[in-house]
């Protein structure tokens, strides 16, 4: 593309993350990330959301949840993709989930929810301990 005098924009980059993700690409994405920063693009809202799923989608959840708190402005997607990376590598941070859906500017609805709930699931697996922290859960 810069051969031909074209350079990418936010929505390439979009684009490029995505696939990333889709293909669990973890290493490939934050390669794009550095380029992303270094071109001068930070921290907007169109490509800090397909980084936080890319993130979510390899289970680097420490990433997701840097890269989502250092948001400038959060849409409905960025805290979808939040409680999905949760819901699907949460490792039991079901009270870090929980308080996510507690400082939504959004109304909860399905989607969120049965992300949340996934959550919840994966904590109670034997593997994860067991049922040991239902009581510490916060009652809904």
């Amino acid at each position: 593309m810069v051969l031909l005098d074209v350079y990418p924009n936010c929505f390439t980059y979009a684009s490029i993350i995505a696939t990333c993700a889709n293909f669990a690409f973890l290493n490939c994405g934050q390669q794009v990330h550095g380029v992303i920063i270094r071109r001068g693009f930070g921290w907007n809202t169109p490509l800090a959301n397909p980084l936080i799923d890319m993130n979510a989608k390899c289970g680097s959840i420490v990433n997701t949840c840097r890269i989502f708190n250092e948001m400038k402005r959060r849409d409905l997607v960025s805290w979808t993709s939040m409680m999905t990376g949760y819901g699907n590598h949460g490792y039991g941070r079901v009270t870090d989930a929980y308080e996510l859906i507690e400082k939504m500017h959004f109304e909860v609805d399905e989607i969120i929810w049965g992300e949340y709930e996934k959550s919840l699931e994966l904590l109670f697996q034997p593997n994860n301990g067991g049922y040991s922290l239902f009581n510490s859960l916060p009652h809904l």
